[in-house]
């Protein structure tokens, strides 16, 4: 699976921001194809950890495509997707970094697994 993460900085106006994300930004993608989901983060300092240092991160956008072909249409060449880049641009300050990644979901018990053959190849 291939993921696009968009990491946005606290922006100076958090209402105006989050009327931008909702109203704006994500229904320009809702109808992509290939896109099988999207996560929206809002970051926030750990539990137990002080405010003294803030997160400089505000909200993630991750969107997930099932193949390559897929995410590199939606970027590169689709229509929906250079709508996106550009509302993304036209925002009134420049607050966000774009990545993107190869996916692998692991299940607890095949962590657990690999995890137990690290050991044993440690103590071998």
């Amino acid at each position: 699976m291939y993921k696009l993460m968009i990491i946005f900085k606290e922006p100076e106006n958090a209402e105006e921001f989050e009327q931008f994300y909702y109203d704006d930004l994500i229904p320009t993608i809702v109808n992509v194809d290939g896109l099988e989901r999207m996560e929206l983060t809002k970051i926030r300092v750990p539990l137990g950890f002080t405010r003294d240092t803030p997160t400089p991160f505000d909200l993630q956008i991750e969107m997930y495509f099932q193949t390559k072909k897929s995410f590199e249409f939606f970027l590169n060449e689709s229509e929906i997707g250079q709508e996106f880049q550009e509302k993304l641009s036209s925002y009134s300050e420049p607050i966000y970094t774009f990545a993107w990644g190869q996916t692998e979901v692991i299940s607890k018990s095949e962590i657990v697994s690999r995890y137990n053959d690290f050991v044993i190849n440690l103590t071998s």
